[in-house]
């Protein structure tokens, strides 16, 4: 029996070594069966001049497909350009359709402190997950710090998604994307 309902991969720089080694994990558990499907999110960090060619999270499940994984199990969120995104459009577009409960989130480790704070604002109380992390832990250049994004989400309620929405629409890199939000 399946430990998670999903196992979710949050994108990152679709050329680094990580990158390719994250999906891998994620095959690897989703073989052994610790989870029936996989999430990959991500669409291209907001911070970038120009929009790569494809979004990461087509590459991450053309990845995993080439390691075997049926297309019938693998999921892609490509709207986020940041974790606040990953977990919004994940929990907006595909968590209820799936009927997603819990899940196993694989991040950089440099990451891992403010996505365990985004997950607890964005999921909330009504997914349990947990946290696979890999890479150094080490300060991601251009991003924000634990100090900004604490202030970002200070006094929201988890899972007040009326809330992380606000957020989501202050936001320049989502501004093309009033609608979906």
């Amino acid at each position: 029996m399946a430990r998670y309902d999903a196992i979710m991969v949050l994108g990152s720089s679709t050329e680094s070594k990580r990158f390719r080694q994250r999906v891998r994990t994620a095959v690897k558990f989703h073989k052994q069966g610790e989870a029936p499907v996989l999430i990959f999110s991500g669409g291209y960090w907001g911070g970038l001049a120009k929009a790569p060619r494809k979004r990461e999270a087509d590459v991450m499940a053309e990845y995993a497909m080439k390691l075997g994984v049926p297309k019938a199990k693998i999921y892609r969120e490509r709207y986020s350009k940041n974790t606040t995104g990953n977990f919004y459009f994940t929990r907006k577009l595909l968590l209820g359709r799936l009927q997603v409960q819990s899940l196993l989130i694989l991040v950089d480790r440099a990451n891992l402190a403010k996505a365990g704070l985004m997950a607890r604002v964005v999921l909330g109380r009504k997914y349990f997950y947990d946290f696979l992390a890999d890479g150094p832990n080490r300060r991601l250049t251009g991003h924000w710090t634990m100090k900004q994004v604490s202030g970002l989400f200070k006094g929201i309620r988890p899972g007040d998604m009326a809330a992380v929405k606000k957020i989501m629409r202050a936001s320049p890199y989502y501004k093309n994307y009033r609608k979906l939000l």
